[in-house]
């Protein structure tokens, strides 16, 4: 599986195996979002042996203009939720994350907020 983060200016992707295990990494900071967002993917995935399975995709900006181009090009290359649902906020995925593999593991309910460049935040 992998995972994609689109930020204002930069991609980041990392590949996790059935347990979360991160098989790859990278990050690509361009202009160009869509470019760095493929790149990233890519590099993410070059170190998996086989297939990578589907793609899931957070955004800081999720509706914005910027990561709908981004979905319509990753689209061409790779398959996953993203294609009917769009993009989930980062915050959301980051309580996912959380929930799954986390610190929230054993958690019913997740809250997740952080603050850096943006302010982040999701519930599960």
């Amino acid at each position: 599986m992998l995972g994609l983060e689109l930020l204002d200016n930069r991609a980041v992707a990392v590949a996790i195996d059935d347990t979360g295990r991160v098989l790859g990494r990278a990050a690509v900071a361009s202009a160009e979002l869509s470019a760095a967002a493929l790149a990233t993917l890519d590099g993410a995935a070059a170190g998996v042996a086989g297939s990578v399975g589907g793609v899931g995709v957070a955004s800081v900006y999720p509706d914005g203009p910027e990561c709908a181009a981004v979905l319509k090009a990753i689209g061409a290359r790779y398959a996953g939720p993203f294609l009917q649902e769009g993009a989930l906020a980062s915050g959301t995925a980051a309580a996912v994350a959380e929930a799954w593999i986390g610190a929230a593991r054993a958690a019913r309910d997740v809250v997740y907020f952080a603050v850096a460049e943006h302010a982040w935040a999701g519930i599960v």
